[in-house]
């Protein structure tokens, strides 16, 4: 390939409606009405926090100042190039520079990659073209979902706050445990989950902490199936359901809020999906205090308002929002493991090991399945 640098362009003489795209480190900037790359080509951000990101164009454009537009020869097909780009080139090979990163050119150049002939070039290309489209729809049917199910759970409560009473008369609250370095050993080491381990999707299990539990703690501190997890600091008001992902006993420390179903009067779902719609609709945020970090408070959390049903009114009002929530896991999961098929593939083909005209049959069978 070749490198051209681009130029800059004031957002003076931006054309709004003009025929070409002018592409910077990471964005696209305006219009304009010349292009300064006319074939297919690919748009690397030269300098500053994106660099070394690419893009592809398939049409005619304008590179700014802090991008480069890498233009493959004869040899090379341009989205082919860009797959390279984003699925093998190691940055860290590419890049100069600590406070101000940026590309160095004669790196990029010397880098060696694996060059199929271009009919099977292209057939890659479809086949990852194929493989993202499949995820884009994904994504838009998850959003899809998750939208439905805000909704949903917003009419559900708000039209039953007439009557609430404090979150905990409804469920049994805990504040978690407090770590100190001597409870870093002990003969009593179990994990524990942290706010670090509540994500808007659910429980982060690849780095839970251990701390010393002693016996009397594990009673008192540790989780049983369905316990609702809700963010007490930082990330205020983010909530996952505890599933018995790790077996034996495990643990929660100071900035997390235990929430669990009180026997014949309360249940784990309704506790799980009241916690979402108060994070969603700001109520956690509007009790949470503190300038850098904010805190939710056990104080506050517990007096918090919770709409006032009998049990079986709330597996009433629970049932179609778990009936959606079932269908995001699933959707995720898909979603997931699709992201993990496409990367495996995307290595598998850039990496020269195959035996190609086979291998990119066999994988584009396992793609459309």
């Amino acid at each position: 390939m070749t490198i051209r640098a681009g130029k800059y362009i004031p957002k003076s003489d931006y054309v709004h409606d003009g025929a070409y795209w002018i592409y910077g480190s990471n964005s696209v900037m305006g219009r304009y009405n010349k292009a300064l790359v006319d074939e297919r080509h690919c748009i690397m951000a030269a300098v500053g926090a994106y660099a070394g990101a690419s893009r592809y164009s398939e049409e005619p454009s304008w590179v700014n100042n802090n991008a480069f537009a890498l233009i493959p020869n004869h040899r090379i097909d341009a989205h082919f190039l860009y797959l390279w780009l984003i699925g093998a080139l190691d940055l860290r090979k590419i890049l100069a520079g600590t406070g101000q990163p940026y590309v160095k050119r004669p790196l990029l150049l010397a880098q060696e990659l694996f060059i199929p002939p271009l009919p099977v070039q292209r057939r890659i290309v479809d086949l990852m073209t194929h493989l993202d489209k499949q995820i884009v729809n994904l994504r838009r049917e998850l959003d899809a979902a998750e939208c439905l199910a805000r909704a949903q759970r917003d009419v559900a409560f708000s039209n039953l706050l007439a009557d609430s009473i404090a979150a905990s008369d409804v469920f049994e609250m805990l504040l978690g445990r407090q770590k100190s370095a001597p409870q870093s050993v002990g003969a009593h080491i179990i994990p524990y989950i942290r706010a670090a381990n509540i994500s808007e999707q659910g429980l982060k299990l690849d780095d839970v902490q251990t701390m010393n539990f002693n016996p009397s703690e594990q009673e008192r501190y540790c989780l049983r199936h369905d316990d609702v997890l809700l963010v007490e600091g930082g990330t205020v008001g983010l909530a996952a359901r505890w599933s018995s992902e790790i077996p034996g006993p495990v643990g929660f420390d100071k900035h997390v809020i235990r929430l669990r179903a009180k026997p014949m009067s309360s249940c784990s779902e309704y506790a799980f999906q009241w916690a979402k719609w108060s994070r969603e609709t700001g109520a956690f945020a509007a009790e949470a205090t503190g300038i850098t970090i904010k805190a939710l408070g056990f104080g506050r959390a517990c007096k918090m308002l919770v709409p006032n049903l009998a049990l079986e009114s709330q597996f009433e009002v629970c049932a179609p929002l778990s009936a959606l929530e079932n269908q995001i896991s699933l959707l995720r999961v898909e979603l997931s493991e699709l992201e993990s098929l496409r990367s495996v593939i995307l290595g598998s083909l850039l990496s020269g090991k195959l035996e190609l005209e086979e291998d990119v049959e066999h994988l584009e069978h396992q793609a459309m399945a």
